[in-house]
């Protein structure tokens, strides 16, 4: 029986239609004390730095470079506190390249 389907190269997952963002989340180390930085979804720490500062600036370039998103400030609950929209770089991703 032959399906109906559309061929593997005509299909469009919905990944590929939602705008990629950056976004970075910045809580407190448990296991270093300072602060670290996640892209959101991950258990591992991309950076991290001793100042919750740092950890902000630190996030905001991140995102900006890879074409703008979010940094969300957690607490020590897991907890966002505080929300930061992060415009992209002009120069984006393709001239760091």
């Amino acid at each position: 029986m032959v399906s109906r389907e559309d061929p593997p190269e005509r299909r469009v997952s919905s990944m590929a239609m939602e705008p990629q963002t950056a976004n970075r989340n910045v809580q407190p180390s448990k296991r270093l004390g300072g602060w670290e930085i996640l892209r959101a979804g991950s258990r591992r720490a991309s950076a991290f730095d001793n100042t919750r500062a740092g950890a902000v600036r630190k996030a905001r370039a991140m995102v900006r470079k890879e074409g703008g998103g979010e940094v969300r400030i957690k607490n020590d609950l897991g907890k966002v506190v505080e929300l930061k929209k992060v415009r992209g770089s002009l120069l984006g991703r393709r001239a760091a390249a």
